[in-house]
């Protein structure tokens, strides 16, 4: 979308002010995909071929991403599944590598959440994210200094395709999900 076609839009929101708050997920909206690269560095330290790591980093994800399981279950239970084990430092390696996979701003949607920031909408983060990843992107993510609300699913216990999802979100930034718009 144009910078001048999202003023619009967001000009019109303001005249409507039925938008109480502003929901945009974090992997893939504001943050570019993870690379090819991303992954093969990955698989590389786990020793597994990249085609089949990216299988198993996204089948055993859900419970990483509640935060059932921290890192360094998370990566034992990876690599596990070829009974292939890790050192700390691999794991430390791998968590890094992770973290900073996900760091690559997707311009075009900063730009907007900025600009709806500036014409005074709430902003919220919802996303599925593991508690090292999380903390990684609070840290290094400017741009979600200008959010109201960063709500991870490792801080609730849920993934984000959960049946609770949205009323978790109603409850923690205290408005219906119907007053909200979740952009992507």
């Amino acid at each position: 979308m144009h910078d001048t076609a999202k003023r619009r839009a967001i000009q019109g929101l303001s005249q409507k002010r039925s938008v109480r708050a502003v929901v945009f997920d974090y992997g893939n909206v504001l943050c570019l995909e993870q690379t090819l690269e991303d992954m093969k560095g990955m698989a590389l330290v786990c020793g597994i071929p990249h085609e089949r790591f990216s299988e198993l980093y996204w089948k055993l994800r859900p419970p990483y991403d509640r935060g059932d399981i921290d890192g360094p279950a998370y990566w034992t239970a990876v690599v596990g599944q070829q009974e292939l084990g890790l050192s700390r430092d691999q794991i430390a390696t791998l968590i890094k590598l992770d973290s900073e996979s996900i760091t690559r701003p997707n311009q075009g949607a900063v730009q907007w959440a900025k600009l709806l920031h500036h014409e005074g909408f709430p902003l919220t983060l919802l996303s599925n994210m593991p508690l090292e990843l999380s903390r990684h992107v609070t840290k290094s993510f400017p741009s979600l200094s200008t959010f109201e609300y960063l709500i991870y699913s490792c801080d609730y216990g849920v993934h984000k395709a959960g049946a609770g999802d949205l009323s978790k979100l109603s409850r923690t930034t205290q408005s219906g999900p119907a007053r909200h718009l979740v952009p992507g």
